[in-house]
């Protein structure tokens, strides 16, 4: 078992180094994880909470689980997967775009209507009942949801292939897709911040000025006059109007610069946190 503290650690970029630690951890089986992870936690608490926290919340943390099944001699955990050139749910199959311990997600032609999507197929060799039910609790879900950050769902089924049931779900293909943690980390979410709030203190200010000149002409000519039977006359000034619009953006973007900057140092079991219980 490799030690857990890494050289030069003051010179690495510290998500790098965690993803070098969490590729680690998932290469030892239970009790040897285990282990690593307490030795992280005496020399580091908060990295080995932070890791810790991380493998908890991935969907499937037995990634040796289909070689072992292998090397025990039981069944292909890749039986009944399609190959390139084989349809599947009416989709000619491309290309693999990625493969996990117990999926894969395959680049596919749609034939009827004619598109670009992408297949995603839960190998039921090496996957669990719990397993399963996730996977039809994801495509359900999924399939109810319209919004710009989700792939739509097209179909989902089962296909028998070799004898094996082969759950699929066809979804909507994105080649330029990133990543959650990528995406948090790009600096267009914090762009997209920072413009909205500096947008609504312009919107505020043009709507508030001239109410506030209305106001100000309704005491004076008219409150005034009805009252004390004298007025005031009424100056304007514009380019204090100006300096007054240029701090409301200065300060709505400073408000906004600070979050922003706080959100791309968070890691990345933070980052879900954050965004977990956003409406």
């Amino acid at each position: 078992m490799s030690d857990p503290q890494r050289p030069n650690e003051s010179s690495r970029d510290p998500h790098d180094d965690l993803a070098d630690l969490l590729d680690e951890a998932l290469a030892l089986d239970d009790v040897a994880r285990e282990r690593f992870l307490r030795g992280l936690e005496a020399r580091d608490p908060d990295r080995g909470r932070e890791l810790r926290e991380l493998i908890a919340m991935l969907p499937d943390a037995e990634p040796r689980e289909a070689a072992e099944r292998a090397e025990r001699g039981e069944q292909d955990p890749f039986v009944g997967e399609p190959a390139v050139g084989e349809t599947l749910g009416g989709c000619v199959i491309e290309e693999i775009l990625g493969r996990g311990g117990i999926g894969t997600v395959f680049g596919a032609r749609q034939i009827d209507p004619p598109r670009a999507v992408a297949i995603k197929i839960l190998r039921m060799a090496s996957a669990r009942a719990s397993h399963l039910r996730r996977f039809r609790t994801e495509a359900h879900a999924l399939g109810r949801l319209v919004h710009p950050t989700l792939a739509r769902i097209y179909a989902s089924g089962t296909a028998v292939r070799e004898g094996v049931e082969l759950p699929y779900i066809i979804m909507e293909r994105i080649d330029d897709a990133v990543s959650f943690v990528e995406w948090a980390r790009s600096g267009r979410v914090s762009r997209v911040e920072i413009a909205r709030s500096m947008a609504l203190s312009a919107f505020t200010l043009a709507a508030a000025l001239p109410v506030g000149l209305a106001l100000a002409w309704l005491l004076l000519a008219v409150v005034n006059v009805e009252a004390f039977g004298w007025r005031l006359p009424m100056h304007v000034f514009p380019l204090d109007w100006l300096r007054l619009l240029v701090l409301a953006l200065i300060s709505a973007g400073l408000a906004a610069v600070i979050p922003a900057l706080r959100l791309l140092r968070l890691s990345p079991s933070d980052l879900l946190k954050v965004f977990a219980h956003e409406r």
